[in-house]
């Protein structure tokens, strides 16, 4: 029998992924049976009328079953943070590769209907200047955790398909990749991540990043001085941060800043940024110390 879940802080989280895929056939079983758990009035309403249906709502369901389910397989107990707002999801973004529409916030709500997921709205904060805003949080309900069980799919059966690995931000970046929104006139309400046309320079620079995360894809990285393969850490806001160890958090992208390629551009992403130096030194390739 499973246990009901208990509540959380919100803040033991990770955002979603938009990026993760799997073709692997239990993951389509899973999506089959949760799609067929939706009434037909539900699934005609995802459906829609319209001649221009864009993208398929099962295809929909199925990157949100992918996301959910590959942080269940790291923590049960670990959220899943989804912005709300339209503007968060423009299908034609060359940071949405998998055409993900707003309506994932419909899927979202009939998931919660059917008691599969557990569901915290987000929080605006008006008073501190964003500083303790948050998105929704999404969690599988012992309901979905039932159907989690009976998937095999491990961490090695997903990839991150498409994902842009040049990203242009409209803020400063962090060591560790994260957005540093500064006082003043360049505060806005919202973290906006920049549209731009290719270049020769982009195209170069995505050709190398791609080569470097097929090397990662190959290569088998962890801490082994672990027990568990996670690490908690302070944040510099002073909250405490889960940095999971796993095959499936290698994903590196080239971040630049303010707006301009001549800001920032350094690497992120792999989980070996954001444990210190304590664990760093104990990282192994393959087994073998680095």
């Amino acid at each position: 029998m499973i246990p009901n879940l208990p509540a959380i802080d919100p803040e033991y989280s990770v955002p979603f992924n938009v990026h993760t895929w799997s073709d692997h056939p239990e993951v389509n079983s899973l999506v089959d049976t949760v799609w067929n758990i939706l009434s037909v009035d539900i699934q005609n309403a995802l459906i829609g009328k319209s001649n221009n249906k864009g993208t398929p709502p099962k295809r929909i369901l199925k990157k949100l079953l992918i996301d959910l389910y590959v942080n269940w397989l790291d923590d049960p107990l670990l959220y899943v943070g989804v912005a709300r707002g339209n503007d968060a999801w423009t299908p034609t973004s060359r940071y949405n590769a998998l055409h993900i529409p707003h309506k994932i916030n419909t899927v979202i709500d009939y998931l919660v209907e059917l008691k599969l997921l557990d569901f915290t709205g987000g929080r605006n904060d008006r008073t501190y200047g964003g500083r303790y805003s948050h998105t929704s949080r999404i969690r599988p309900t012992a309901k979905l955790h039932k159907l989690f069980i009976k998937c095999s799919a491990t961490e090695f059966d997903f990839h991150q398909q498409e994902a842009e690995t040049i990203i242009l931000n409209d803020f400063d970046t962090d060591a560790e990749g994260d957005i540093v929104k500064t006082t003043g006139r360049r505060r806005r309400k919202k973290v906006i991540t920049k549209e731009y046309n290719d270049t020769k320079e982009t195209k170069l620079m995505r050709q190398t990043i791609e080569a470097y995360n097929a090397f990662l894809h190959n290569v088998y990285i962890d801490i082994s001085s672990l027990e568990e393969a996670y690490i908690l850490r302070k944040r510099q806001d002073g909250k405490t941060q889960r940095v999971s160890i796993n095959q499936s958090k290698k994903f590196v992208r080239r971040i630049f800043s303010r707006g301009e390629w001549h800001f920032n551009g350094r690497f992120y992403g792999g989980f070996w940024q954001s444990v210190g130096e304590e664990y760093r030194k104990d990282i192994r390739i393959d087994d073998v110390p680095t």
